[in-house]
């Protein structure tokens, strides 16, 4: 894809909702085009018709640049689902610097960020702002055990939560996150036993 190209289609298709545009050897000034997205008329109105499904896996050339163009983009605005995994020069500087209001992110209910360099504070920012995640894919990531915490307080719509080989991970990190002492499940295991040993009897 060219740069003219991109800029065409960010100018042009006023009504476009969903980019994938996964493994193109895209550049941080192609994301740079969806920032400068025009605001198209709507009812006599200028308003930007808003990305809502954006995939931009596996393009190693974008770095924090790009991505914080993309996501402080007015076209952003909207968003639902965004996978951009496989973005490894990618790092917490992205996050932490352009997802940073609740009301600019709250339909987000998707997001992939595996294979990104990421660490806790870079996801901890997520869990702080995108309080709608239904989908969150953490996979290969420096995610650690204060972060699933923090998860653990904050996203509370999780349906599916993927963090396979993040190696940081404890058993600990797993408690904090389904807000559970294992030594009190425990004990409450052995009350019921007792419970139910008296009542054979």
């Amino acid at each position: 894809s060219s740069m003219r190209n991109m800029k065409y289609m960010m100018h042009s298709l006023s009504e476009l909702v969903n980019l994938n545009m996964s493994n193109c050897n895209l550049l941080d000034e192609f994301l740079e085009a969806v920032r400068l997205r025009p605001r198209f008329l709507s009812g006599g109105l200028n308003a930007v018709h808003g990305l809502k499904n954006v995939c931009i896996a596996n393009n190693e050339g974008i770095t924090d640049t790009g991505m914080m163009a993309l996501l402080k983009a007015p076209a952003s605005d909207s968003l639902e689902k965004l996978d951009i995994s496989g973005c490894i020069k990618v790092t917490d500087m992205a996050l932490m610097t352009a997802v940073r209001s609740k009301a600019k992110f709250v339909n987000l209910k998707y997001l992939n960020i595996s294979r990104l360099n990421i660490t806790s504070l870079g996801i901890q920012q997520v869990a702080a702002v995108c309080l709608n995640l239904e989908v969150f894919i953490a996979q290969e990531t420096l995610i650690n055990d204060p972060a699933l915490t923090y998860i653990g307080n904050n996203l509370r719509k999780i349906r599916v939560f993927d963090i396979a080989l993040s190696t940081l991970v404890t058993d600990d990190g797993m408690c904090a996150l389904l807000d559970y002492d294992p030594f009190t499940i425990e004990e409450e295991l052995e009350h019921k036993k007792r419970l139910m040993d008296l009542n054979g009897k």
